[in-house]
Parts: structure tokens; sequence; C-alpha cells
């Protein structure tokens, strides 16, 4: 073989090797990338109730929006006037299998906890409801915070992602609606 033949084959195989090396040096950084989208991935508590007569039970969820990010646990904080309102429980809400919960709902003195994974499932991504709770109108408040205090996501590599930024939403709980629906104070 010529040596400039000889040349121009081996400068082909080095451009390959860089080519090939660049490529999965960039699948590398897209998933690392992905995974650390998860700082901004939104996180919402909601419910379809804002008034409630006492004695009525509310459900809250806590949402994620994990379509662009992976994770594999999380550990969702919700709290709550315990005054107005009483736990009757903080179950997962699907987005992770029921069958591997880390820690089953828990609720005590105006704060629930619950920590899901899908383990040994893997990572997931994706929309949905992390955790529901469901209270119990004990009292009239013209208007009852619950606050998604803090939700911690965990990555693949055991750290934790982020923490959510704490959210609020207002319940109102009356002792009665009148004829229009409106809340009325009672006695």
């Amino acid at each position: 073989m010529k040596p400039a033949v000889t040349i121009i084959l081996l400068l082909a195989i080095i451009a390959s090797g860089m080519v090939l090396t660049l490529s999965a040096v960039k699948k590398n950084q897209d998933t690392r990338n992905r995974t650390s989208t998860a700082l901004i991935a939104p996180m919402t508590i909601s419910t379809t109730k804002t008034a409630v007569k006492v004695g009525d039970e509310v459900l809250v969820d806590v949402t994620l929006d994990a379509s662009s990010m992976v994770v594999y646990a999380a550990d969702v904080v919700v709290t709550f006037d315990p005054g107005t309102f009483s736990g009757v429980s903080f179950v997962n809400g699907g987005f992770f299998p029921a069958n591997f919960t880390l820690l089953p709902g828990q609720i005590a003195a105006g704060t629930a906890r619950i920590a899901l994974s899908n383990q040994p499932g893997g990572l997931i991504s994706g929309k949905g409801t992390l955790a529901t709770l469901k209270l119990k109108a004990l009292h009239y408040s013209k208007s009852s915070p619950v606050v998604l205090s803090a939700l911690t996501r965990v990555s693949t590599t055991n750290s934790a992602l982020a923490a959510a930024t704490p959210q609020t939403l207002q319940i109102q709980v009356c002792n009665d609606f009148n004829r229009n629906n409106k809340c009325t104070k009672g006695k």
C-alpha cells in the first residue's frame, strides 16, 4: 500500500473514533441534563373543593410533572391547621407503584408525610399524582391554608435533587351554605 493511502486510512479511522467518542459524550450529557432538570420540575397542590362544610372531607392532590426528568423516589410533606382539619389518610397517588411505599402516610399535629419510590423498578418519568391527602373539616374557618411544605425528589445518585418551593392553597370551612351556595358562619 502506498504511504499516502495508509495515512488517509489512518486519518479516517481516527476521525471515526472521534465522532463516536463525541456522540457517546453527548448522550451522557443529555442523560445528565435530563436528570438535572428536576431542579425546576413543576409540583402542584390542588383540590376540587375550595369550600366545604364542617364534617365534610376534602381531597388534596400533590402532583409532579416529571416529563423532562427521571426520578426514583420522593418524600412529600403537606401541612395544615389541625384546629380546622383532621388528617384522615395520606396515600400513594399512583405516580409511583403502589406496592413500593417507603414510608406509609403518617399524619400528626397538622403534618402529613409520605415517602414513595419506584424501586426496584428503577427510574420513572412522566406526569401524575404523587400522593392524595384526605382531610376532614372540624371547625369554621374563613380561609385555612394547606401547604405543600416539602417535597424532595431523589436522583439516580441517591442525592436530593430539589426541594419544593412551598405552595399554599386556601380552603374555606363553612357551617352551612345558603340558597345561593354561599358559605355561612352559622351559629
